[in-house]
């Protein structure tokens, strides 16, 4: 399944990434999309770019009748090699369960629009192997993906908006 979720926002591209690095920020941001434990496992900073890697447990939780028969949490190991020439990242997701049969791959992509304004498109491939459920599996975890972005957009959003009233209400540039 190929996907491809966008956002825009009132801010340049600069913006956007002083804030998505900001870790209050992401503390707030996980905790909207109701995460349970966020850990960084790994991160690599140099003049080209971020590499990380980071384990995401969300608080939902798996269905009583599939937690007697997998065991294991429901989260997944995100990792992400940040360009800074190219304002974009891209990402690999392998989740905690089923790994072997679960392939998601994606580019995330900060691009400037006019009058001060960027887009964010989140674009990639879903692929899960799983005989007969295949399908249903992919739509679900597009559909958690989509919804979780819309709300991360929300709170970047309003991180944006005081960013710049902070620097507005200092006198500097916003």
């Amino acid at each position: 399944m190929h996907f491809r979720i966008t956002h825009e926002f009132d801010a340049t591209p600069e913006e956007f990434w002083e804030v998505f690095f900001d870790e209050p920020f992401n503390v707030e941001q996980y905790k909207r999309i109701k995460v349970k434990e966020r850990t960084m496992l790994s991160r690599k900073e140099d003049d080209k770019g971020i590499a990380f890697s980071v384990r995401i447990l969300p608080e939902r939780d798996l269905p009583s009748v599939v937690k007697k028969i997998v065991k294991g949490d429901l989260g997944y190991v995100e990792s992400t090699v940040y360009t800074r020439a190219t304002s974009s990242m891209e990402i690999d997701i392998v989740p905690t369960l089923f790994a072997d049969r679960t392939k998601i791959h994606a580019s995330f992509k900060v691009e400037p629009l006019p009058g001060g304004r960027c887009r964010r498109t989140f674009e990639g491939d879903l692929t899960v192997k799983f005989a007969i459920f295949g399908g249903a599996i992919e739509r679900a975890i597009y559909d958690d993906m989509s919804k979780s972005y819309d709300v991360a957009a929300a709170v970047h959003a309003e991180w944006m908006a005081r960013l710049k009233a902070e620097r507005a209400k200092a006198g500097g540039k916003g």
